[in-house]
């Protein structure tokens, strides 16, 4: 019974001080759905479980892309695009897709990819070497 404790410690705490491709797929795909679902609500539309699905598979994606553009083969690997500042400017490009001429959905979606890819961050916040301000 102790090895069994041991492999799943062990395991977990290695999960849990670098999250891996998986994780960051599955939490941009959550990110991104609800925030799709709120945005819909929020904009008195009713959210289809189709693109609801699509933003879903659009977050796990972009819930990735900063280890794509910054691999992650060691702890130290997070520069610009995990940075706060990166991060800072993905949240405010969100917030000014209000302003571009896109159909209200086009802008539901872009706020749900962008969910993924902070999502990304948030979950690599939360490790012992944190994220960069500016890197």
């Amino acid at each position: 019974m102790m090895l069994i404790n041991n492999t799943f410690l062990r395991y977990r705490y290695v999960n849990t001080d670098m999250p891996n491709r998986n994780t960051h797929a599955i939490i941009g795909a959550i990110s991104s759905g609800l925030t799709y679902a709120v945005e819909c609500n929020r904009k008195n539309q009713n959210p289809k479980p189709e693109e609801m699905l699509q933003a879903a598979a659009g977050g796990a994606i972009t819930g990735i892309v900063p280890d794509v553009l910054e691999p992650a083969t060691n702890p130290n690997h997070r520069e610009f695009f995990h940075s706060i500042l990166f991060g800072a400017g993905v949240g405010k490009g969100a917030q000014k897709a209000e302003k571009l001429n896109l159909t209200e959905k086009q802008k539901i979606m872009l706020k749900s990819l962008s969910a993924g890819y902070l999502s990304h961050l948030a979950a690599d916040a939360t490790t012992p070497k944190g994220l960069p301000v500016a890197d």
